[in-house]
C-alpha cells in the first residue's frame, strides 16, 4: 500500500534589478505570494510551476533549476521551489486569474504585507542558495495550504548506497519481473522523502542509513509518480545487508560496471546520474512506454565520494 502525497510548486522570478515577482491573492488572508499552486493530474512539479505562472500572470517562463524542497509534516505537504526566467524581455506581468488581484516585482529587502513566513523563507533561500539543495528542508508552520485531495500524487524514494569498494547496494524483487533495483518504495503518509528512503532501506535490507544528498529527481508520466533518488550512508558500521521483506529475495553489492540482470534501463540511468557527481537541477521526465537509455557507468568511483574525500 502507498499514500498519496500533497504536492505544490512555486516559481521565483527576478527581474534585471533583482526584484522578485509576487502576486496578491484574492482568497484567504489576501497574502502576497510567489506564483504557484498545486500539481494537477499527470503533471510534474516543474510543469506545475510553469503553468501556474502563466495562469496567474500571463508570463511564459522556463525553469532554470530546483532551488528548494520543503516538507511540512503538519499538512503532509512537499513544496518545490524553482528558479525561473521569463521568455520575452518586454513581457509584463498582469493578473490573469480570479485568484490574483495584482502582480508586481518587489525589492527583496522591502517585501509587501501581508506575506506568510514560508514565502519569505522561499525568497530568502533563493537569494542565498547556489546550486541544488542537498536535501529537503523540514519546516514547522501554520501557514501551509489546506489539504486538497485532488492534488495528491505518488512519491517514490530510492536509496543509493555504496560500500568502501564503490559497489552499489541492490535488492532483487520477488514480484513483477523480479528485477534488481535500489532499496526504496512509496512515501507514506506523514513522511518526508528522506525518511521514506531510510525506512524502506531498513525494511528491505536491515540496514540503518541516513540520506546525505539528493542526486536525482524523475517524473514518470506513465505512473504519474515523482521518483527521488538519494545518496545514503550506512549508520551501523559493517553490518551486512539481509533480505528482511517478503518482497526481497536477495540484497547484494554490485560493481556499477557489472550490474545484474534483469534491471530496468531507468535504474541504470539513476546510477549513472548518482556516480556522475553532477547536481540535480531539474526533474527528468520518463515518457510513457519508454525507459531511459541503458548506459552503464564507466567510472566505478562514485563522484560524491571523490568530492568529499
Amino acid at each position: 500500500m502507498y499514500a498519496h502525497a500533497l504536492l505544490g510548486a512555486v516559481a521565483v522570478i527576478f527581474d534585471a534589478a533583482g526584484h522578485v515577482l509576487l502576486v496578491k491573492q484574492t482568497y484567504g488572508d489576501c497574502n502576497w505570494a510567489l506564483p504557484g499552486g498545486y500539481t494537477e493530474p499527470h503533471e510534474s512539479v516543474v510543469e506545475t510551476a510553469v503553468r501556474e505562472v502563466r495562469e496567474e500572470t500571463g508570463l511564459q517562463v522556463v525553469a532554470d533549476r530546483l532551488n528548494g524542497i520543503y516538507y511540512g509534516q503538519q499538512r503532509d505537504f512537499h513544496h518545490f521551489v524553482f528558479l525561473c526566467h521569463t521568455v520575452g524581455a518586454a513581457a509584463e506581468p498582469r493578473p490573469c486569474s480570479s485568484e490574483v488581484a495584482a502582480c508586481t516585482y518587489w525589492p527583496t529587502d522591502a517585501l509587501p504585507h501581508p506575506m506568510n513566513d514560508l514565502t519569505r523563507r522561499f525568497i530568502r533561500d533563493a537569494g542565498a542558495v547556489e546550486g541544488t539543495p542537498a536535501l529537503p528542508v523540514v519546516v514547522a508552520s501554520c501557514s501551509w495550504p489546506e489539504r486538497v485531495e485532488t492534488s495528491r500524487r505518488r512519491l517514490v524514494a530510492l536509496a543509493v548506497l555504496f560500500n568502501a569498494d564503490g559497489q552499489v547496494l541492490l535488492v532483487k524483487h520477488t514480484y513483477g519481473g523480479r528485477y534488481w533495483a535500489y532499496p526504496g518504495g512509496f512515501v507514506e503518509a506523514q513522511e518526508s522523502i528522506t525518511a521514506a528512503a531510510a525506512r524502506e532501506t531498513w525494511e528491505e535490507t536491515g540496514l540503518h542509513v541516513v540520506a546525505e544528498r539528493l542526486c536525482g529527481m524523475y517524473y514518470s508520466v506513465e505512473l504519474n509518480s515523482h521518483i527521488f533518488v538519494l545518496i545514503c550512508r550506512q549508520k551501523d558500521g559493517n553490518v551486512a545487508p539481509t533480505p528482511c521483506s517478503p518482497e526481497v529475495s536477495a540484497c547484494e553489492y554490485w560493481s556499477p560496471g557489472d550490474l545484474p540482470e534483469p534491471m530496468h534501463d531507468a535504474g541504470i540511468r539513476f546510477l549513472r546520474d548518482a556516480v556522475s557527481g553532477r547536481p540535480c537541477t531539474l526533474p527528468v521526465t520518463i515518457r510513457p512506454g519508454r525507459w531511459l537509455e541503458a548506459e552503464t557507468p564507466q567510472d566505478c568511483t562514485p563522484g560524491w565520494q571523490a568530492d568529499n574525500g
